[in-house]
């Protein structure tokens, strides 16, 4: 032949007086026409085949790290890979995971979970008594006056009415006792039954007064102490009882007033009878008809001069 055809593309011939060219082998490529050698991929590329023109960028969540490579590595769990043709792999950050390999992108814990440490392939679960927001790098303990039960969770419960939580990190509330009451949500403690006041049953929202008849001087009490006898109490919600006054007694226990003392009440309608019988009698001496007073014995008659 007075012509020689020159190797294609994917195809070479190093020697001379050849009658056919070689294919470029696997991790190789040729790019032109008559080539005396092949090329091998270069980092972040690769070929599986022969015969080939190119190599191929890795694919995004892959990476090829080694020269003639004639395939592509996915990244592993906790690691990712947004861009085609790179050498390596990217780890993911704190309060992120890469949960399964060949992946392109980080995930960001969810809320309930928290991750600390980088290239993880799982977020962890907040436990009871803490909470964590969404891409943490840590668990938040509850504060005073809420609490949470469960694990995983995003925020922690306020305290009910009638029940308390004192510490950090805690995993239930808890029920004011006898004697204490809370009104409000979110409290850290409960509060003592005011003086004049009781609670006589426990998750109470509220304190009683004592009833007319009864008292209470201590603080935190479950009940009220009756009034003793000669004593009293008028009004609801008092601290002490009072003494019934001079002239009034009180023989029963429990109650809101006084009566006057028999004995006491019978001497003054005496006198007062008796005051009023001799005034009577005075009035009817006088009232009399022709009554004119007599003459004093022993004094003097003055006769009228002639």
């Amino acid at each position: 032949s007075s012509t020689q055809t020159p190797c294609e593309v994917g195809s070479y011939q190093p020697d001379t007086g050849q009658i056919f060219c070689l294919e470029s082998s696997i991790g190789h490529y040729v790019s032109e026409t008559g080539a005396i050698s092949p090329e091998g991929c270069m980092e972040g590329t690769y070929q599986p085949d022969t015969g080939q023109s190119e190599c191929l960028d890795a694919a995004e969540g892959n990476f090829v790290s080694s020269l003639r490579a004639s395939s592509q590595t996915p990244c592993s769990a906790g690691s990712y890979q947004p861009e085609t043709g790179m050498t390596s792999c990217v780890l993911s950050d704190v309060g992120h995971h890469v949960p399964s390999e060949g992946q392109s992108m980080q995930i960001m814990c969810p809320a309930g979970q928290y991750q600390p440490q980088p290239a993880s392939s799982e977020c962890i679960m907040a436990n009871p008594g803490t909470y964590s927001s969404a891409g943490a790098t840590s668990a938040s303990p509850c504060l005073p006056g809420s609490y949470q039960s469960e694990a995983g969770q995003s925020g922690c419960v306020l305290a009910d009415p009638g029940h308390f939580s004192s510490g950090i990190s805690s995993t239930a509330q808890v029920a004011c006792a006898e004697g204490n009451f809370q009104s409000l949500t979110g409290q850290e403690s409960c509060q003592s039954a005011d003086r004049g006041h009781y609670v006589d049953t426990s998750t109470a929202t509220e304190q009683l007064p004592c009833y007319p008849g009864s008292y209470q001087s201590l603080m935190g009490s479950t009940s009220c102490v009756f009034a003793s006898e000669d004593y009293f109490v008028s009004d609801a919600g008092m601290a002490s009882q009072t003494r019934c006054p001079s002239g009034e007694s009180q023989p029963d226990i429990g109650q809101a007033e006084c009566i006057i003392d028999p004995k006491e009440s019978n001497s003054m309608m005496m006198i007062a009878g008796g005051v009023g019988a001799v005034i009577l009698v005075g009035l009817a001496v006088l009232m009399r008809p022709g009554s004119k007073p007599k003459a004093r014995k022993g004094a003097k008659r003055v006769r009228k001069k002639k």
